[in-house]
């Protein structure tokens, strides 16, 4: 902005160039990581990172709604690093908040889930006695609090063999004559396996 004084004979002065700068638009959050639309993490070591699409000031983020806010670090100012080592199973939603220099604030949050346990097994038939006969029913309960169960497979030879159960249902199963070991294996989505064995 200029400023002129005018006197009554129109004779002015320019006596002050001010520049200035109107910026109320808050900065721009692209989440990185952890990648937007419910992703499932098998590991508690997360990275989150964002770009901003102008300079920021300072920039956290939070995993309880801003009740604990963790700070995140940079090199140019545009893009924001945190690790966090230490996050336990369940879903998170995370808020990530930005300023820049003039103080307007940005929000951004996408939502994800740690999930390190494999599902539990309980083997309810056979049990470890002897039988009369070789086909043996199999059943069984499966739970997982995570991600949810996936696939499910038993082996009788101790794993040279094994036999996919679809849509882990109980079943029936041929046994061989003698002593027979019973592998049962269950995974989640994310690859978590847990494995059980009835003699």
């Amino acid at each position: 902005a200029e400023f002129y004084v005018f006197d009554v004979n129109n004779n002015s002065n320019l006596t002050e160039k001010v520049v200035f700068v109107v910026d109320t638009a808050p900065p721009i959050i692209t989440i990185n990581s952890p990648q937007p639309n419910n992703t499932n993490y098998s590991t508690s070591n997360v990275l989150f990172n964002i770009t901003l699409d102008s300079t920021g000031q300072a920039c956290v983020y939070s995993l309880n709604g801003g009740t604990i806010n963790i700070s995140m670090s940079s090199a140019n100012n545009i893009n924001w690093n945190a690790t966090n080592s230490s996050i336990a199973d369940g879903l998170y939603t995370t808020n990530f908040y930005c300023n820049d220099a003039l103080g307007n604030s940005g929000i951004n949050s996408t939502i994800f889930r740690i999930d390190t346990m494999p599902p539990e097994i309980v083997i309810i038939h056979p049990q470890a006695t002897n039988y009369t006969t070789s086909s043996l029913s199999l059943n069984f309960t499966i739970t997982d609090s995570g991600v949810g169960k996936d696939s499910c497979w038993y082996s009788t030879n101790n794993g040279i063999t094994n036999t996919t159960i679809s849509n882990c249902q109980n079943t029936t199963f041929t046994a061989s004559q003698g002593t027979a070991t019973l592998s049962f294996y269950a995974n989640d989505t994310l690859n978590n396996i847990n494995g059980t064995k009835n003699v």
